[in-house]
């Protein structure tokens, strides 16, 4: 990790189990994780169980969606094991862009491949 990226960012710790953030809660920051992995999850709308979307490793960026959209949270996001994250606050995150255009890039791709998830879940349900 370059300095210029820990100038604008923060590294932050969490244990095994430790929620990163809810599904629901305001936007304020993305997240780069540096070692170890996290689950996405939502809660079904139907019974209420926790559905597992995606196992989330070293180099995955996640919380991008609620910044960038300026939505809630889609997910919750747990720990699966000891990890570290570089967090970037939302006022940071068009700073983040210019320093690390290559983050840019895969978010766009991990952003068209849930939209071509999406399609191909509703082409398969009649949406």
């Amino acid at each position: 990790m370059n300095d210029a990226l820990r100038k604008i960012g923060s590294v932050v710790q969490f244990k095994q189990d430790d929620i990163i953030f809810f599904e629901g809660e305001p936007g304020d920051a993305i997240y780069i994780l540096l070692s170890g992995s996290v689950i996405a999850c939502r809660t079904s709308d139907i019974d209420g169980r926790m559905i597992v979307l995606a196992t989330l490793n070293t180099g995955a960026v996640f919380g991008e969606m609620a910044v960038i959209h300026e939505h809630k949270r889609s997910a919750t996001i747990i720990a699966q094991a000891p990890i570290l994250a570089l967090r970037i606050d939302k006022a940071n995150f068009g700073q983040f862009i210019m320093l690390e255009p290559k983050y840019a890039i895969n978010m766009l791709k991990t952003l068209a491949g849930r939209i071509e998830c999406t399609r191909s879940r509703c082409g398969e349900k009649g949406c």
